[in-house]
């Protein structure tokens, strides 16, 4: 993105594009960068992948799905999945295209504990890597200062926007 102007104004279109699939009472569950397509001109994204969207009429469902370093913290206490998530899952895609490293990082051990939830899909498998997860979001860390990776500072209102969608408690998301 060249300009701030530019930066703020696909940030805007992917959250207009996500308030209104969540007014049509759908939950994407898996936003990530990899499920954002970027137009060629740059000025907006389409989000795609809708494999594991819900409805609010949907049953919830069981087990892990989405995204490691995605999928918010409530996620991992077992809670289930809401708009919330969504918030989070994007507010995670937002910081890691402004500031170029993930908002959550996935440490090996924790990468181990969900391949083996995968293989073995057991309650006890689950219980394990859930708490796992839990205990690596809480750590969620935000830089003091903004490790941009544009020419240009991004501004206080974005960074706070994303900090915000970031926030432990999906209540003050």
């Amino acid at each position: 993105f060249t300009t701030q102007k530019r930066l703020a104004n696909f940030i805007l279109h992917l959250l207009q594009a996500v308030a209104w699939i969540h007014e049509k009472g759908v939950m994407h569950l898996d936003i990530k960068p990899a499920n954002i397509m970027v137009t060629p001109d740059y000025r907006r994204g389409v989000l795609i992948d809708f494999g594991l969207a819900r409805t609010t009429a949907d049953n919830p469902y069981t087990g892990v799905f989405g995204t490691e370093g995605y999928q918010p913290p409530e996620f991992w206490n077992g809670e289930e999945e809401d708009f919330a998530f969504d918030i989070f899952s994007l507010g995670a895609t937002f910081y890691e295209l402004l500031y170029g490293k993930e908002a959550v990082q996935v440490d090996p051990g924790t990468k181990a504990l969900g391949n083996k939830y995968h293989k073995e899909k057991t309650n006890l498998a689950e219980k394990e890597y859930r708490m796992a997860m839990l205990r690596r979001t809480n750590r969620v860390e935000i830089p003091p200062r903004c490790p941009c990776q544009f020419d240009y500072v991004i501004s206080f209102d974005i960074h706070a926007l994303v900090m915000l969608m970031l926030h432990i408690d999906k209540r003050k998301r």
